[in-house]
């Protein structure tokens, strides 16, 4: 295909969907950004603080194995976490980091997978299901009712829907029934 022939495929909605794929490239691409960071940062904190922690946990384990080996008749038993620099230790956050980042990239990826079909579908999907929650909601209400016309007009609804489905079923068999004879 030539330049010229391809220009005639190209047209509102081709550039509308190229336009789709690359805010949603972009996005995806700051996700990405954010995710590594995290993930880097983390791992130079924890690759920083690797010796003065260990060399902390170490005091600490000898001091709570002193407490509970030693008898406590010379009155030695002492407060470990007391005696912990704080220097020593890794703030919650950075191991928090790790999942942080895993929901970043999470939602990135989402992100980059949901284009314009998938975002149509996805729309579709919803109005169905406030659709259904809506009639399970008026069904519910009706259920409530004491009026006996309301029971009564109701029970004349549900007989001509069920009328409804069994003749449909029974097209739908008969149909089935013409096109394998």
């Amino acid at each position: 295909a030539t330049l010229i022939d391809k220009k005639k495929i190209v047209d509102r909605r081709t550039t509308d969907v190229m336009s789709d794929l690359f805010v949603r490239t972009l996005y995806y691409a700051i996700g990405v950004l954010i995710t590594l960071s995290l993930l880097l940062i983390t791992g130079i904190v924890f690759w920083r603080k690797h010796d003065t922690t260990r060399e902390g946990l170490n005091a600490w384990i000898q001091c709570e194995l002193t407490n509970a080996f030693t008898p406590d008749i010379y009155g030695l038993d002492v407060d470990c976490n007391a005696m912990r620099d704080p220097q020593t230790t890794v703030s919650p956050f950075w191991f928090m980091s790790w999942v942080i980042a895993c929901v970043f990239a999470i939602i990135a990826q989402i992100i980059l997978s949901f284009h314009v079909g998938a975002r149509d579908r996805a729309a579709a999907v919803l109005s169905k299901q406030r659709t259904i929650t809506k009639l399970m909601s008026s069904s519910r209400v009706s259920k409530g009712a004491t009026n006996s016309s309301n029971i009564k007009h109701e029970s004349a609804d549900r007989q001509a829907s069920m009328e409804s489905v069994e003749e449909d079923e029974v097209q739908l068999t008969d149909i089935g029934a013409t096109s394998t004879a």
